[in-house]
């Protein structure tokens, strides 16, 4: 009968110390020279687009923890903090993986926005680029609200928009708009605020 033990546990095979070190400090070479690698291309642009959508359903939630709503804008403390999809959803089913997560002790709820009276019971809006050319009418539907507003249409943060989500070299950015939130009562983390860019009143 063959005895495997001595072969994979040779009882006389020792690794000599130098020789542990050098290995060592090759994978650490290793790893560190792979962090500087760019990143494969998309295989498919279908693909690219879907990831970028991911990531961004992913700020998204990230945002929520970092805003602050009124007590009042609550009906208790069981109430869900309701985010809206307001026209053409980008996102597909990604987004409904952040349904239901806890954010300031409360339930994410994912909900498809179909007429204004919707929105009224929403906390964040995500408006999507396919609603451009009613921005006007439905920031005039959301007035004193106090609904954190988010899109990737072009320009969003500068016509009066919350959070305006941007690619640039190849990442996911976001643009701040905090004059905005104040205007209804939203308080954005300045933890949050150190990693946007801000765009300021007059700036454009």
């Amino acid at each position: 009968m063959i005895d495997l033990k001595k072969y994979i546990y040779p009882a006389k095979t020792r690794i000599r110390p130098d020789l542990l070190r050098r290995w060592a400090l090759f994978l650490l070479l290793l790893t560190t020279i792979s962090c500087f690698l760019p990143a494969p291309p998309p295989a498919h642009a279908g693909k690219s687009k879907l990831q970028e959508y991911k990531i961004k359903a992913a700020f998204i939630y990230n945002f929520a923890k970092y805003v602050n709503w009124p007590k009042s804008t609550f009906v208790d403390k069981n109430a869900p903090l309701v985010l809206g999809l307001l026209g053409d959803s980008p996102f597909g089913k990604e987004i409904y993986k952040i349904n239901d997560k806890l954010v300031h002790k409360r339930k994410l709820k994912v909900i498809v926005i179909k007429d204004y009276e919707q929105v009224k019971s929403c906390n964040l809006l995500y408006i999507s680029p396919s609603e451009s050319a009613r921005l006007e009418e439905i920031k005039t539907a959301l007035k004193n609200k106090k609904i954190l507003t988010v899109s990737d249409m072009d320009n969003f943060a500068a016509n009066g928009g919350m959070i305006e989500l941007i690619v640039k070299e190849s990442k996911v950015r976001f643009i701040i708009n905090p004059e905005a939130a104040e205007q209804v009562g939203l308080n954005i983390s300045a933890q949050l605020l150190k990693l946007a860019i801000i765009f300021k009143q007059g700036s454009r």
